[in-house]
């Protein structure tokens, strides 16, 4: 079974808003990727700690990961009593009928610039009368808000808000995941032979000028640290940027 995000903070479920920052900036810091460079699970371990804490600590999601959890583990209850009445049928029918029905989803599409995405993790929406933060830095780019969706008549609670983030413009980079570009570099046989040194211009118009030996370094992805989408709220810790380089030509 997964842990809840107050079991990954190590919080109680009536954790103050204080607490839970505090937990947060504890295990982030146990746990950052300064501090395990080339550690997958540390990096993994950094991620969750921070997916929790960004619902933890906004009311609003924080609303609807409660409200979502209490549905679940009534679910869960109803399941049992049903598995147990067996053969039934009569009686698991008619309890079928009073249980709760969630209504259905609603799909809102959301245009983002690719420099919007690169500049800040996160814009702020209001939709329904609900304010709450938007993680840009999902891969998929499909956000799922429980409890924000349509209501009918016949629902008891509403269904979820679905938001598809479609990017505007596009740069010569691609995600690799959710912290992490990647730049496609085509070379000739000159610069293999001579080496190579080209500028990138990255999405917010900064520029980072690159050198590279290939006499004396692998023809493989080049890693530049800290420049690739932003992990925290600021962008003062990003991902990295990978340039991917193909030879033009025969050797």
């Amino acid at each position: 079974m997964s842990l809840t995000y107050y079991e990954i903070l190590n919080l109680d479920k009536n954790a103050s808003a204080d607490e839970i920052k505090k937990s947060y900036r504890k295990m982030a810091k146990e746990c950052h990727p300064d501090r395990f460079q080339n550690n997958k699970e540390k990096e993994e371990e950094f991620k969750t700690i921070n997916e929790a804490y960004e619902t933890l600590s906004d009311p609003n999601l924080k609303f609807a990961y409660d409200s979502k959890s209490e549905r679940e583990n009534l679910d869960e209850n109803r399941n049992v009593f049903f598995t147990q009445a067996g053969s039934f049928q009569d009686m698991f029918n008619m309890m079928a009928k009073s249980m709760p029905k969630k209504g259905t989803d609603s799909v809102r599409d959301v245009n983002v610039k690719f420099s919007r995405m690169y500049s800040k993790r996160y814009i702020k929406l209001k939709i329904n009368s609900a304010e709450f933060k938007l993680d840009l830095a999902i891969k998929n780019k499909q956000h799922v808000v429980p409890g924000l969706g349509n209501k009918e008549d016949w629902a008891t609670f509403p269904g979820n808000l679905i938001i598809n983030v479609i990017i505007t413009d596009i740069y010569r980079f691609r995600q690799l995941n959710n912290y992490d570009l990647i730049y496609s570099k085509n070379i000739d046989m000159s610069d293999f032979l001579n080496g190579i040194s080209f500028t990138i211009k990255m999405p917010d118009n900064s520029s980072i000028l690159i050198k590279h030996d290939f006499l004396n370094e692998p023809l493989e992805l080049k890693a530049v640290p800290n420049v690739g989408m932003p992990i925290d709220e600021d962008g003062s810790q990003r991902g990295t940027l990978y340039i991917k380089y193909t030879v033009i030509g025969k050797f």
